[in-house]
Order: C-alpha cells, then structure tokens, then sequence
C-alpha cells in the first residue's frame, strides 16, 4: 500500500507569528525551514511513508522541499483546509491509498513515532489522531484513501475531529508521543528545548531567542 505525507507550510512571512516578541523576521524564516527539514527527515528515514509532499505558497519553501527529496505542491496562499484538500487530490492521484498529514513544525519528530503512527492505522484499519500537548489542536493525522473526513484544522480542530469521526462512523484512533505532541509555537516553548542535548541544529538560529528568555 503507498502512502504519502503531506506536509503544510506557510509562507515564509507569515510563519511562526507567534514568536514575533522574540525572533526576528529572518530569525522566524531560518527556525521554520530548519524545522521542515527535521520533519522531512524523520519521514525519509521512517521508511513506512513512500511519498512526501510539501503544500506551500513559498517559492524558498518548495525548493527546500525539493533539495530534501519531496515534492512541493504550490498552493497560492490558501486556507489551510483547502490546501490540505489540495494536496491529498495530488497524492491520491498519483497513487497513494493513505495520507499522513504532519505539521512542519514538529522539530522533535522521530522516525519511529512516524512509523508507529502508520502501524497503528493499520493494525485497527482506522484513521488516526495525534493531538497537540493541549488535547484541543491536531498536529498529525492519517486517513484513508477515499479521504473519509473533512479537512478540520483550527481552533479545537482534535476535539471536531474525535466528534466528526464519530458522528460519522469512521473508526478514529488517538496517537500520542512526545514527538507528535511537541510543535514550537510559543515564546514558552523555547524554554523547553533550551537545555535539550538532541536536536542542535536549532540552537543557532534561536540562540538570541533563548538569552531574552532567560532574562525574562
């Protein structure tokens, strides 16, 4: 069975908004591709998905993805949900009979939480759920081919879905790990990785970002 990722990013200038209080506008573009590209690369090496597409309205975006082996799919700045609805169009015509969705922000993302994801899905022949740390955002989300639930992404978007899936009959599984559940979003998560030894590729870019914090 193929399956594709898809992975949804925004434009540039418009990514991590959040963090504007402590990165720079260069500083938020440099952190939001050093993260696509842990993401692609935890998906590359998981070996259980055989595509990855990246959607985004960002020309830097899709070359990143195209040097790391994916396909960008261009969306022109469109909502999320559309864009999402977009891209799966694109895989499930090219082949793929499952679409694993994954935020690129998810800089603590491993191969084998990919891989248990999928594992899951087909162990219980079930779409699956991976909810942000909160329990009211989604940050991953496996369907089948045909896609059998509307794209829901927003506010409380883990909660709509438990309960779409449910009205609906679709059987639903909820995946959670520390890889899933962690994105960067917030000044407050820099605190968390401030003192990580794995993942220090990111230390540069946000090294300003993390002495404010530490003065706070």
């Amino acid at each position: 069975m193929s399956i594709a990722a898809i992975v949804p990013v925004k434009r540039l200038s418009d990514a991590k908004g959040r963090l504007s209080a402590v990165l720079t506008p260069s500083e938020r573009e440099e952190v939001t591709l050093c993260m696509l590209g842990g993401v692609l690369r935890a998906l590359d090496h998981s070996d259980a998905v055989h595509t990855v597409y990246v959607v985004t309205p960002d020309d830097r975006v899709a070359e990143r993805a195209r040097e790391r082996g994916a396909i960008p799919v261009r969306d022109d700045g469109h909502d999320l949900n559309v864009a999402l609805r977009l891209a799966t169009d694109v895989a499930v015509r090219d082949g793929a009979h499952a679409c694993l969705i994954v935020f690129g922000d998810l800089l603590l993302l491993t191969a084998n939480e990919v891989a248990e994801m999928v594992a899951c899905a087909q162990r219980a022949n079930a779409c699956v759920i991976a909810p942000a740390r909160s329990d009211t955002g989604t940050n991953a989300l496996y369907l089948n081919s045909p896609i059998v639930l509307p794209f829901l992404f927003g506010a409380e978007s883990f909660l709509r879905y438990v309960e779409t899936a449910r009205e609906h009959g679709v059987p639903l599984e909820i995946y959670r790990s520390v890889g899933t559940g962690y994105d960067l979003d917030r000044p407050t998560d820099l605190d968390e990785i401030r003192d990580s030894p794995e993942h220090t590729e990111f230390r540069a870019p946000l090294k300003r970002a993390l002495e404010a914090a530490c003065r706070e």
